[in-house]
């Protein structure tokens, strides 16, 4: 193993990282995936999360290389809980070039809501929709990484709840 690839390794791990291979490879195939990854702090969730961002994209052993899985990450701060979306700006801001794909609709409440755009707060259910469609207008597999779960502001909260169920 050379020094790369050690300082990526996780041990002791195996159930764990064999459940991302396989939660990544549905994912890769077209599948929607929900998982969600709980546990006391300091036990490697943020390094759980970073190994199947890097499977994803295949930058380990046994990832998915060539599959086209896109990875948008956000994570939850204690100084941006109480803004508005600002997970949701983390997350999808690699992706906002894209969003003329949308409707005019779509993407004005996307643009409000990430304070790219003004007028009237849009409904949450709207912004979530705005959301799911501009991850399917990326084309192709997309993996979200939120790491912080629990410190994520309330809308981008509900948002994310709104997707799994979607």
């Amino acid at each position: 193993m050379d020094r790369l690839e050690a300082r990526h390794a996780l041990f002791g791990r195996e159930p764990e990282l064999r459940r991302l291979r396989e939660a990544i490879a549905r994912i890769a195939d077209g599948a929607g995936e929900a998982l969600l990854l709980t546990g006391e702090a300091g036990v490697g969730k943020t390094s759980l999360l970073g190994q199947a961002a890097a499977l994803a994209t295949g930058n380990v052993a046994g990832g998915a290389s060539g599959r086209g899985i896109r990875v948008l990450r956000a994570a939850g701060t204690q100084f941006e809980a109480e803004i508005s979306y600002a997970a949701l700006h983390q997350l999808l801001h690699p992706c906002l070039g894209e969003a003329s794909r949308l409707s005019p609709l779509l993407t004005g409440a996307l643009n409000v809501a990430l304070g790219l755009g003004e007028g009237a707060a849009p409904e949450p259910l709207l912004v979530a929709t705005a959301v799911l469609a501009l991850l399917t207008a990326t084309g192709g597999p997309v993996l979200l990484v939120i790491d912080d779960l629990p410190w994520l502001d309330a809308p981008a909260r509900s948002c994310s709840a709104w997707w799994q169920d979607a």
